[in-house]
């Protein structure tokens, strides 16, 4: 029994990853990303829902801990992300769409100010 519960997870888990979308990051604008990972967008571009962020500075053990790290720490309501371990960037994701209002620059920097790991 156990055999086939992990064989049909497996399957499963197989279906749902080839149906995820590679999204093209050429074109897409950057933010920055510090060690308390704090994200940084610069004002001199228009608010975006997708930010590429270069992550090479920063020293995860693996891509496990990439992982965590980032679900941890710069996730929530509003935001979410991808990592790309092997070419060192993720993917930012900011739900634009379920901001009341404006998409104003400064209001988006200050939620992404309370988005980071505890100093």
């Amino acid at each position: 029994m156990k055999i086939l519960k992990t064989l049909f997870l497996s399957i499963a888990f197989i279906s749902i990853s080839s149906m995820a979308q590679v999204m093209p990051t050429e074109g897409l604008p950057t933010a920055t990303l510090d060690e308390n990972f704090h994200l940084t967008l610069d004002p001199a571009i228009p608010v975006a829902d997708y930010y590429k962020v270069d992550i090479s500075h920063l020293d995860f053990v693996n891509e496990a801990d990439a992982i965590k790290k980032c679900r941890v720490y710069l996730t929530g309501n509003l935001i979410s992300n991808e990592v790309h371990f092997s070419e060192n960037f993720i993917i930012v994701h900011i739900h634009t769409e379920y901001m009341a209002g404006d998409l104003d620059h400064a209001k988006i920097q200050t939620y992404l100010n309370q988005v980071r790991k505890p100093e």
